[in-house]
């Protein structure tokens, strides 16, 4: 079987991936205004796509997706848009930029929602939703020999291996790094993979949608977060 029997835009949209183009490009050009003039990203445009917890739990809930766009340095762009490029230009084509738009809203909202849950913030970066790429496709290859060749096992061993290393870095007190949004981003893309793609059964996917919506429920309960009390309390002295 040749090369273009595998391309997706053979079986669903001949839509070159744009929606990826334009990720990426943002990435980039928030990413410049940020470092522009030296003032690094807490400097010039003092984190204006950035919500803190408290003021998401009082309702300001973009703040779970404009993260996204924010980069502390030069490496954790790099790092974020080469994968988001590799992973995005193969699967938009394949699942079509509707359901590509949907996939990125809640990926990314559901990476921000774990790491809020965890620490209390929403953390930056796209990483959160490029594991959430990995995981769709990953779990997706089990039947779709089209998503194996973009997720090989060298792949596999690539995100895997940085996910523990986070982890461990961040534990270390080495680097500080949104975990949360990264086992987040990995479980649902899985999920997704698993109910969508692998099993195609109307019970799963409704069962995945269900899931998905209880991993919000911080947003509206999380005792154990210092800035949904504050939240809490602002709100009930308003009342």
């Amino acid at each position: 079987m040749n090369d273009d029997e595998y391309a997706p835009w053979s079986r669903r949209t001949f839509l070159p991936p744009l929606l990826t183009y334009v990720l990426c490009g943002l990435c980039g050009l928030v990413f410049f205004l940020q470092m522009k003039d030296g003032g690094g990203v807490t400097g010039n445009l003092a984190f204006p796509g950035f919500v803190d917890g408290y003021r998401i739990m009082g309702g300001e809930y973009w703040g779970l997706i404009t993260c996204f766009f924010l980069h502390g340095d030069l490496l954790h762009i790099a790092f974020n848009v080469y994968w988001l490029y590799r992973l995005g230009t193969a699967l938009e084509p394949y699942i079509g930029w509707k359901y590509f738009i949907i996939f990125w809203v809640v990926g990314t909202a559901v990476g921000s929602v774990v790491e809020l849950a965890i620490a209390g913030t929403t953390g930056i970066g796209a990483s959160g939703f490029v594991y959430a790429l990995f995981g769709l496709i990953w779990i997706g290859g089990k039947k779709d020999d089209y998503l194996a060749r973009i997720v090989d096992s060298q792949v596999v061993t690539i995100f895997i291996i940085w996910l523990f290393l986070c982890i461990g870095l961040t534990w270390a007190g080495m680097w500080d790094i949104a975990n949360g949004a990264h086992v987040g981003g990995v479980a649902f893309g899985c999920l997704c993979g698993y109910a969508f793609i692998e099993q195609e059964n109307r019970w799963i996917k409704i069962g995945a949608v269900v899931l998905t919506l209880l991993v919000f429920e911080p947003l509206v309960y999380a005792p154990w977060l210092e800035e949904w009390r504050m939240a809490h309390a602002y709100s009930s002295v308003e009342q």
